[in-house]
């Protein structure tokens, strides 16, 4: 990407899906963090230039991110007023084993 950050984002699209047509998408991440992941989704699959509806739905959204059409979120947060390092449960951070 342009910030020089390297960015890992897989996806499957069905092969017989003809992007041509309109059709309706919801796009799910966990967090709006720096709007990279969402920009690159839109842009990629060019969905500005198609009859496609489409939605953005995160966990949390940074309100200060360069994406700002995020349709569903759970919460905000605002990283340019407060830095703030979110971990999910889900995330590998850090050793979690409880029998030790």
């Amino acid at each position: 990407s342009s910030n020089g950050l390297e960015t890992n984002i897989s996806y499957k699209i069905n092969s017989n899906l003809n992007l041509d047509l309109g059709y309706t998408f919801l796009i799910v991440d966990d967090i709006n963090d720096t709007g990279t992941t969402f920009n690159w989704i839109y842009n990629d699959w060019n969905l500005k230039n198609r009859e496609h509806k489409v939605k953005f739905a995160t966990l949390t959204e940074n309100v200060a991110s360069e994406f700002g059409d995020v349709s569903y979120h759970v919460h905000e947060v605002n990283k340019a007023e407060e830095d703030v390092w979110l971990v999910y449960p889900w995330e590998n951070i850090g050793d979690y084993d409880v029998r030790n």
